[in-house]
């Protein structure tokens, strides 16, 4: 599905590549690793995925009052709005949520529109990880396998999709959060991953810095730095029992 990143992928290639290719950026994304089709089945689903990027394209432009019954919620306080928020996706699947207070909302708001690209690592236990590019086009983010998004920004396929909701935020100062992904591509405990790292990529200053880089100054970018902080974060991803 994704890219598969060696391990000793050298973070001075990455940059070398990135000021190389800045007035064609999209190119410089090869240095970052090599295309696996093992570790993520997306080859084998193209045409899955094409639908499948159809109906995320879609849920992302849902408005609140479509997922909810927004003046209802209107009349909880915010503590109780973040309970049914987050019960509510819980049982949903291919859909995780999160809660952006004002403060963190208005970060995330000005940096996005500042620094629009970011990449996210994947962890993959034994074979490493993979690199999803996400892209944030205002309140809605669509993350890309790598490979693709290098190749074609405009038509590379979204493995998951991230809605920002802020009908609450005048009344309530809560931005509900929403992120949308393919089960099939990517286990809910991924996701929920994805959309904590996210939004914590911009709403954490020492953090954004490396994304701000990225975008404006690739050559102080360091990739490695940010990878690993990025998945000493992440929570485990179950392991598959052992084939009989």
């Amino acid at each position: 599905l994704l890219l598969r990143c060696s391990g000793k992928l050298q973070a001075e290639k990455f940059v070398r590549m990135l000021c190389a290719c800045k007035r064609v950026r999209m190119q410089a994304w090869r240095c970052v690793g090599r295309t696996s089709a093992s570790v993520w089945p997306l080859q084998a689903r193209a045409g899955n995925r094409r639908h499948m990027s159809v109906e995320l394209l879609t849920a992302a432009n849902r408005k609140l009052d479509d997922i909810v019954k927004l003046d209802l919620m209107k009349g909880e306080d915010a503590g109780k709005i973040v309970a049914i928020w987050m019960e509510y996706h819980a049982r949903k699947e291919g859909v995780v949520a999160g809660v952006l207070s004002r403060p963190e909302f208005d970060a995330l708001a000005f940096r996005s529109a500042k620094s629009p690209l970011c990449l996210l690592p994947v962890p993959q236990g034994d074979q490493g990880h993979t690199v999803l590019a996400s892209q944030f086009q205002g309140l809605r983010a669509f993350l890309t396998p790598l490979d693709q998004y290098r190749q074609d920004p405009s038509t590379a396929p979204p493995v998951m999709a991230v809605a920002l909701h802020t009908e609450l935020l005048d009344s309530k100062s809560l931005v509900l959060a929403r992120g949308i992904a393919d089960p099939g591509v990517l286990p809910a405990v991924a996701a929920t991953n994805l959309l904590r790292e996210l939004v914590f990529a911009y709403v954490h200053t020492p953090t954004y810095k490396g994304v701000e880089a990225l975008n404006s100054t690739p050559n102080a970018f360091d990739w490695d730095a940010f990878k690993e902080g990025s998945l000493a974060r992440w929570t485990p991803l179950p392991v598959a029992p052992p084939a009989p």
